[in-house]
């Protein structure tokens, strides 16, 4: 289970959140068994996307986050509703780079983080909006920062992180993992950016506060140091995927007859799916699949 602290000055001009999300890494490796480098990249892009999509007003919305950069783990994905819980993929995940640490070179810089807000209202016709900027150095942090730079004009500074040790078999050990990101809110004044940098300097890496037991909280209060900070809210989210059989079958109802009657037609009695997020199997039996052919006009 991760944990969500968002907090605010007093004067309502800079605002803070703050995740520790090692459970919600420690998950990941255990579905994914990726490289080192693949493990931190995802945990990143977890904590991030959670940490943004807790910004979501309403029950619905959903925030996804995509890196399609052309390193060696292929193209990134998470997913997080409005409470910050979230599910990541890559289609690469134990892809280990030249060097084997380096995040940048597991995500790449070839090409565009996107940024998708599904309003959950499909039904009405208004369909999901999507923010695409070229990836500025595949760090995952760095490229949050420029996303709110950029697409919503707000200053804002982004760190996470993800440290990791091995045991003497070479297992990847998760020792602390999360983030925050600060946001200089309009009217920015210059008091407001050098306390940020002030802060940010002094505090030290956001996995060096984590791995000497600070919590979410005491971060953000950190980063609002002097600025008389407040607590907003504090809640918990992890690693949830909201995959179901009824979803499976919705998306083979999306793929051609031709397609759907290949798989009717196997030797075996059954078809497998498995979940792209989650790893979670579904066994369709040809029965299913024949009666979705009658269903689909």
């Amino acid at each position: 289970m991760a944990v969500t602290v968002r907090a605010m000055s007093e004067d309502g001009g800079i605002f803070c959140a703050a995740i520790e999300n090692k459970d919600v890494v420690e998950y990941i490796k255990k579905i994914w068994k990726p490289s080192a480098a693949g493990l931190i990249a995802l945990g990143r892009l977890a904590a991030g996307t959670s940490l943004v999509g807790s910004l979501l007003k309403n029950d619905g919305e959903r925030l996804t986050v995509r890196f399609s950069g052309k390193g060696v783990g292929g193209n990134l994905m998470a997913v997080s509703d409005q409470y910050g819980n979230v599910k990541v993929r890559a289609d690469n995940p134990s892809a280990v780079p030249e060097h084997p640490l380096s995040v940048a070179e597991f995500v790449g810089k070839d090409g565009e983080m996107s940024v998708i807000h599904d309003l959950g209202l499909a039904r009405r016709g208004e369909l999901p909006y999507t923010t695409s900027l070229p990836i500025f150095t595949g760090e995952i942090a760095q490229d949050f920062t420029q996303y709110f730079g950029i697409s919503e004009q707000i200053p804002t500074v982004c760190s996470l992180g993800v440290l990791l040790d091995e045991d003497k078999d070479g297992e990847l050990i998760v020792k602390a993992a999360g983030g925050f990101f600060l946001q200089c809110l309009p009217p920015v004044t210059q008091d407001h950016l050098n306390y940020v940098m002030t802060n940010i300097k002094k505090s030290g890496r956001v996995t060096e506060m984590l791995a000497r037991g600070d919590s979410a909280e005491k971060i953000a209060l950190a980063m609002l140091d002097g600025l008389n900070p407040s607590v907003l809210d504090t809640f918990p989210n992890g690693l949830r995927c909201d995959c179901d059989r009824n979803k499976v079958l919705d998306m083979l109802a999306t793929l051609p007859k031709a397609e759907l009657r290949k798989m009717a037609e196997q030797d075996n009695d059954k078809t497998e799916i498995k979940c792209d997020f989650c790893q979670k199997k579904y066994i369709l039996k040809k029965d299913e699949i024949n009666r979705l052919l009658i269903e689909i006009k």
